[in-house]
């Protein structure tokens, strides 16, 4: 499972694979980003420590672990400047 895990941003989505699971989140509705943190329990198609959880809707929430996270969050900030940073 953890060797089919990705992750792709477009200006609208955030689309991941991880083995099985898929699926995708609208950028717009990501409400802010915890960088460096795990999330032990819940949604994670990620195969590594301290990635990002993003929290979006009203109390959705997911891990990843992109390959380098300040250059995901960069990308997703360019996106959509509301992103909250913690």
């Amino acid at each position: 499972i953890w060797l089919d895990t990705g992750y792709t941003v477009t200006p609208n989505k955030v689309m991941y694979k991880s083995g099985p699971f898929k699926g995708s989140i609208s950028v717009d509705r990501i409400q802010k980003i915890a960088i460096g943190k795990t999330l032990w329990a819940g949604l994670r198609p990620a195969t590594a420590m301290k990635g990002l959880v993003i929290y979006y809707n009203k109390y959705d929430e997911i891990y990843l672990s992109p390959d380098s996270n300040e250059r995901f969050v960069k990308l997703l900030l360019n996106h959509n400047p509301s992103i909250k940073i913690i």
